[in-house]
């Protein structure tokens, strides 16, 4: 009697799965983004996933800010913040865009435990004050001219008075360049760093912890570029960790 409510129950389980219907084994519609974060020039490609609805009807809430291409190419312009909708039939989808308006906190710098290793955390504060001060006017544009203008205004620093040493307290980090006012190039290359961290950029340092010239390695379109204020050169590498300037 045991084995016969058995086979009926698995029975009755079996034709309700079959009766379900079939939107229940259907997967959600969705964006491969929902939220994302650009500076102005930089572009990103939305794609929908599991709608089957026919043609896709793209529009951005501010063109002014974002503006989005008939395939989903999304292109951030000015400060701000702009939602991009995906519409097929009934079914809308969204992705919040926001054009970088201000400094990543010190403390959510992508490299923060990193740089402790360097120097205090209340030295880590006066190299971020110290740093925003030349990072504040390059908010809102794109990558390209960020990086650029990192390498720029950290020049311009090095020859109002930032001496070359391998021996001063902190030479080798941010603290040293931006605060003491003294650094080699693995210090400088590690306040560009800190810099572009400030931008919300990830980073590579380049020769790290060897005795060779150092320098900050960024991607930027799709390229990796020298950010490198000591060795006067900022722009796409000539080969994969490559300087333009040594041989």
């Amino acid at each position: 009697m045991k084995r016969i409510r058995t086979g009926i129950l698995f029975l009755l389980t079996a034709l309700c799965i079959c009766l379900m219907p079939v939107t229940a084994w259907a997967k959600t519609p969705s964006l491969n983004k929902t939220k994302v974060t650009l500076s102005a020039g930089e572009t990103c490609r939305l794609k929908t996933k599991n709608l089957k609805a026919g043609k896709v009807l793209w529009s951005s809430s501010n063109k002014a800010v974002a503006s989005v291409s008939s395939k989903g190419k999304v292109k951030a312009k000015k400060n701000g913040t702009a939602v991009i909708s995906a519409k097929a039939g009934a079914t809308v989808l969204t992705c919040t865009v926001k054009v970088r308006t201000k400094l990543v906190p010190m403390k959510k710098l992508k490299r923060y435990g990193y740089f402790l290793n360097y120097m205090s955390e209340k030295q880590m504060r006066k190299t971020y004050k110290a740093a925003a001060k030349i990072l504040k006017p390059l908010l809102g544009l794109s990558k390209k001219e960020q990086v650029i203008g990192i390498a720029q205004n950290m020049r311009r620093l090095v020859d109002a008075g930032i001496k070359y040493s391998m021996s001063a307290k902190h030479y080798n980090d941010p603290y040293g360049f931006f605060v003491k006012k003294c650094a080699s190039c693995a210090g400088c290359a590690r306040a560009a760093g800190f810099c572009l961290n400030m931008l919300g950029y990830k980073y590579e340092h380049v020769n790290e912890n060897q005795y060779s010239h150092q320098w900050a390695r960024v991607k930027v379109g799709g390229k990796y570029w020298i950010c490198d204020a000591y060795g006067l050169y900022v722009g796409p590498e000539p080969a994969k960790r490559k300087h333009p300037y040594l041989s």
